[in-house]
């Protein structure tokens, strides 16, 4: 406890930014402004050692007032180690990730009325399984800064499953600016007085309901970030963004009012959506790999033909039992195409058990035929997939499936028909 005019300061030197990859457990962050109010009233403030950035690499964490308070002007903690946490040897088997919000620019303010009842700004994500995190709440602003650092360790999660997740859509930021409090959310009240009461013990009014209560905790409005990890799959290891914010989905398109049962409930009336994009709102986000993702042991993809009229890559130490092989043909190599066709029509045939058909309803029958939910399940269906895109220059097919059957395809096609083309295989 500080004795300066009676304010009393807690440090908490929780490590709630780490996550193992198998608990993913965190110290919920406090947001709402009542407790902010309270703290401000009473001269007590809890400052937040967030000690994830140690696990990192780094040396230093430290977190200071956010604002005067009374006669205190500034206060800051730090916690400095002689040597790194983690050894070299640690550092290599759990390859810590770092994702550190850093900050947002331009972010386009509220009317104080309505600033008032809004919680203070945030934002949170979730990264692979973990569940999902928060950033401390900040008072509004037109440029808010969080260096809020949250730190993966991969070491302990499955190479495939993290080479998976990274190539696929990007990771969703919400930038939540307009999130009312507690006590602007509809409240409990008497029966009879409520103008849904009328309509209680019937179908309409018990459907509405659950509808309600689906969307009550989700109806305000917020701004989405999207980025883009794909980058540390080629060997990156730190790099720092700056992403455009847009609107969120809206959760209710009839004036930001819920209905229950055909009665509009005036105590659900949202906040608008923030203008964003007119604002040019812009979050910054630094990524940082203490040892880069194309190590052994990891999914990559390398040359395995150097010549320079055919290009072949391939995974390597994969476990993952699908692939995706890619070809690009000129103009000119029809016949090429016809002949990778044919070769996934017969594979596709000998794997539904159609190869006793003849060609004409083959084809036929493998144009109308319908996977199943167990066949799309299924990671033991040979069946492969794809599209064939054309224009006047050249042919591109993309086909997906189990990685036999496209090694299958792959080695059936001559090889002297393979030059001049260029062919990309991930199995």
């Amino acid at each position: 406890d500080s004795p300066l005019k009676g304010i009393s300061v807690h440090v908490c030197t929780s490590s709630h930014g780490v996550s193992d990859g198998l608990s993913g457990r965190k110290v919920k962050v406090e947001l709402e402004s009542e407790q902010l109010a309270k703290e401000k009233m009473e001269g007590l403030v809890t400052l937040h050692i967030n000690f994830s950035e140690l696990f990192s690499n780094k040396k230093r964490a430290s977190c200071q007032l956010a604002g005067p308070l009374k006669d205190l002007k500034a206060f800051e903690v730090c916690v400095t180690l002689e040597t790194p946490l983690m050894s070299e040897h640690q550092c290599r088997a759990l390859n810590p990730l770092s994702i550190t919000i850093r900050q947002v620019r331009s972010l386009p303010l509220l009317p104080q009325g309505q600033r008032e009842i809004c919680r203070p700004v945030y934002a949170s994500y979730q990264f692979l399984q973990h569940s999902r995190h928060c950033t401390p709440g900040k008072s509004h602003a037109c440029n808010i800064r969080w260096d809020d650092c949250q730190v993966f360790l991969l070491g302990k999660i499955s190479p495939e499953f993290v080479a998976e997740y990274l190539r696929g859509p990007p990771l969703v930021i919400e930038l939540h600016d307009r999130d009312r409090r507690m006590d602007q959310q509809p409240g409990q009240v008497v029966f009879g007085q409520d103008i849904t009461d009328a309509l209680h013990g019937t179908h309409t009014f018990s459907t509405g309901l659950r509808r309600k209560e689906r969307h009550s905790k989700a109806r305000d409005p917020y701004g989405v970030a999207r980025l883009d990890l794909s980058g540390l799959l080629s060997g990156q290891k730190m790099f720092e963004v700056t992403v455009p914010i847009l609107n969120g989905p809206v959760e209710c398109k009839e004036e930001g009012r819920l209905s229950v049962g055909g009665v509009f409930d005036p105590a659900s009336k949202a906040l608008p959506h923030g203008d964003y994009l007119t604002s040019h709102t812009e979050l910054t986000i630094v990524v940082e790999i203490t040892q880069p993702l194309t190590l052994s042991g990891m999914p990559s993809l390398v040359p395995a033909d150097h010549s320079t009229k055919s290009l072949t890559l391939k995974r390597v130490d994969s476990k993952c039992p699908f692939g995706r092989l890619v070809y690009l043909f000129s103009s000119e190599g029809g016949h090429l195409v016809e002949k990778v066709l044919c070769l996934v029509n017969r594979h596709n045939a000998e794997a539904l058990g159609l190869s006793s058909l003849s060609p004409s309803l083959l084809s036929a029958a493998l144009s109308t035929y319908k996977l199943t939910k167990d066949q799309m399940s299924s990671s033991r269906c040979e069946v492969i997939t794809g599209f064939h895109l054309w224009d006047r220059e050249y042919h591109v097919i993309v086909l997906e499936g189990l990685s036999g059957g496209l090694k299958n395809v792959w080695e059936s096609l001559p090889r002297h028909c393979t030059q001049g083309i260029i062919s990309y295989v991930t199995t």
